[in-house]
């Protein structure tokens, strides 16, 4: 999903954290599901790797990940970073939103 934003050029926390370092549009990863069986061989990461190259295609700077906070949520968050994404600031959260780069950052 590939979001349009108006009003404020970046995203904020709760707090008013700026926690995206790029203005919209922004990309957002709500979920990659892999069947049980084909786990752990890739077919995550290639998913997300080719949403992260359409999001670029059309103009995202940077894609947001949101890890599920229910079980299984340190695996979810360890795939994230595996893949690139790191922690936005957002001091309220145990397991905050996470981000990449679609674009060079400049």
């Amino acid at each position: 999903m590939f979001g349009r934003s108006t009003g404020e050029p970046h995203a904020r926390g709760g707090d008013g954290v700026d926690c995206a370092p790029a203005p919209p549009p922004y990309g957002y990863v709500l979920a990659v599901a892999v069947a049980p069986g084909q786990r752990r061989r890739g077919a995550g990461g290639s998913l997300l790797d080719r949403f992260v190259a359409e999001a670029r295609e059309v103009g995202v700077r940077w894609v947001f990940g949101f890890p599920d906070e229910g079980a299984g949520v340190v695996g979810r968050v360890s795939f994230l970073r595996a893949t690139g994404f790191t922690p936005v600031p957002d001091p309220d959260e145990k397991y905050p939103a996470m981000g990449r780069w679609a674009q060079d950052a400049r």
